[in-house]
């Protein structure tokens, strides 16, 4: 099967995610969130954080507890509407943003997306992300990884298995994946299936908060509200620096 210089990549649907997510999302040409692998608690699929005048605070998303919790998948994880995490969420929001610049141009987007009554907390991040990568005004094919129905494997394989279903010779990578993918046996793997694996280069850039001293890392919706959708893209862009190949090492 002949394949194409399309670029993949595979992430795990997180929630309201920071703007190296979205540039993930700008660099692909198939963008397949990951939803078929076990839920991690506490981890980035359930929360995130925004600015305070305190600063970071964290935005966690209560789910449903399940006797046998450790070997859920993702798109099975439901959230616990008992408690009122959205209001709570979206309030924080308010509270938070309502003198930053774009506060009233999207507030209400923002509101809307809270408002969804999605009950399962993959379904609510990936209309989220969909909802956002919108605004910004960048596209991609997205995919859900349990919709394509394939064998599963080591995590290398599981990666080989969607890269070649899609008939893609290139693999973009987040950083934080390099522990597991600078392996023999990983080399190895996507050298014989002839898929180029690089490393997102993200260095964020500096942008005008609403609050002292800048802070990284935050949620896209600490950019979207401060500086709006075109400012955001244009920092996203800046800071989104050359892929490194793997498997060298990722510039500080």
């Amino acid at each position: 099967m002949k394949k194409t210089n399309k670029t993949v990549v595979i992430m795990q649907p997180s929630y309201i995610p920071w703007l190296g997510y979205f540039d993930l999302i700008r660099q692909s040409d198939y963008f397949v969130f990951y939803d078929d692998v076990q839920f991690v608690k506490q981890s980035w699929q359930s929360r995130n954080k925004i600015n305070s005048p305190q600063g970071e605070l964290y935005l966690s998303v209560p789910v449903q507890k399940k006797r046998h919790h450790y070997d859920v998948m993702i798109k099975d994880v439901l959230v616990d509407d008992k408690q009122p995490w959205r209001k709570k969420h979206f309030k924080s929001i308010e509270q938070n943003y309502r003198k930053a610049p774009y506060y009233r141009d999207y507030i209400d987007h923002l509101k809307c997306i809270y408002e969804q009554p999605f009950e399962k907390l993959a379904d609510f991040n990936i209309n989220l992300i969909k909802e956002i990568a919108a605004l910004l005004e960048i596209s991609s094919k997205f995919l859900r990884s349990s919709d394509l129905d394939l064998a599963k494997g080591p995590k290398e394989q599981g990666i080989i298995a969607i890269c070649n279903h899609l008939r893609a010779k290139r693999y973009l990578s987040p950083v934080g994946a390099i522990d597991y993918l600078d392996n023999e046996m990983a080399k190895v793997a996507f050298s014989k299936e002839r898929i180029k694996v690089e490393f997102q280069n993200f260095q964020p850039q500096v942008y005008q908060q609403n609050h002292k001293n800048f802070t990284s890392y935050l949620s896209v919706f600490d950019a979207l509200l401060n500086i709006g959708p075109s400012a955001t893209l244009k920092n996203m862009v800046e800071s989104s620096k050359e892929a490194v190949p793997f498997p060298q090492k990722i510039p500080q």
